[in-house]
């Protein structure tokens, strides 16, 4: 959990940074850190931030900039704050609330993080076996969700993507467990 409580200051200060240079944002905050902050304080959080900070296109540069202020005041790698998940967020999930939760208001920046089935269905999309399958576990039971409808939502957010071989197998070995 003090990692997790490292993170979210380390977010904080980069909403500030970005606060008092008026660059309007929403960090959305996915992955592991995502997990350890809202569902579960056990877990040993990554060492870096999944995140995907939505701005103005024209503060691009100043976002890049103020990720590594941050990570010079605090003697970090400059990639502590990523979004090499970006890939997994579906495209129909930026702007509904329903998949996202406000952790922090500082000024101008929003820091939100990600549901427990935004988490889910992304997970089974990475489908990384031992970096992912025992999170969509834990999701999954605070989802209350049964493989059926985890299929149906998969199917939803990512409808040309079908559900990788990992992912498939967790599902099914799910639905024998509820059967």
């Amino acid at each position: 959990m003090l990692e997790a409580l490292r993170r979210i200051n380390a977010i904080d200060s980069l909403a500030t940074i970005l606060d008092g240079k008026g660059v309007t944002s929403r960090i959305h905050i996915v992955g592991g850190a995502a997990i350890a902050l809202t569902h579960d304080s056990t877990r040993t959080a990554t060492r870096d931030v999944d995140a995907w900070v939505l701005s103005n296109h024209e503060h691009t540069q100043a976002v890049a900039n103020a990720i590594n202020t941050v990570a010079d005041q605090r003697g970090w790698p400059t990639d502590w704050l990523n979004d090499s998940a970006r890939i997994f967020i579906p495209d129909n999930v930026a702007s509904d609330p329903k998949y996202w939760s406000p952790l922090h208001v500082i000024g101008v920046v929003t820091t939100l993080v990600a549901s427990a089935e935004l988490l889910l269905i992304m997970k089974l999309r990475a489908a990384r076996g031992r970096r992912d399958l025992p999170d969509a576990t834990l999701l999954q039971r605070l989802c209350a969700l049964n493989a059926d409808e985890i299929t149906e939502l998969y199917d939803y957010h990512y409808p040309e993507d079908p559900l990788p071989d990992r992912a498939r197998i967790w599902l099914e070995a799910l639905r024998r467990d509820e059967g």
